[in-house]
């Protein structure tokens, strides 16, 4: 599985070869797991589902949170563009090519 951390095409053959090289990985997501959960309110919530893709922009009083949830078959992308902090959501449906 190549990724590109810090800069750098690394080639991991499994999660944990990755989980042990890059430890603050892991325990950045311990301390996020211990975050207490947050009630977020319909009013202002954009939801971003399968095969689906929004753009917000910093004048959009009307939303207030961008999200979306269970990627298991899928990929989450939120790009934001750091000049004008407008967020782009992207669902990627996963494709299996065989070879």
């Amino acid at each position: 599985m190549p990724l590109i951390v810090d800069g750098r095409i690394e080639d991991f053959r499994s999660f944990e070869d990755f989980a042990v090289k890059h430890q603050h990985f892991k325990e950045n997501a311990k301390i996020f797991c211990k975050k207490p959960l947050r009630k977020v309110e319909r009013s202002g919530t954009l939801y971003v589902t399968q095969r689906e893709h929004a753009t917000v922009t910093q004048d959009d009083e009307t939303i207030t949170v961008l999200g979306s949830d269970d990627a298991t078959t899928c990929h989450i992308i939120v790009l934001r563009h750091t000049g004008r902090f407008d967020f782009h959501a992207i669902i990627f449906q996963s494709i299996l090519l065989s070879r």
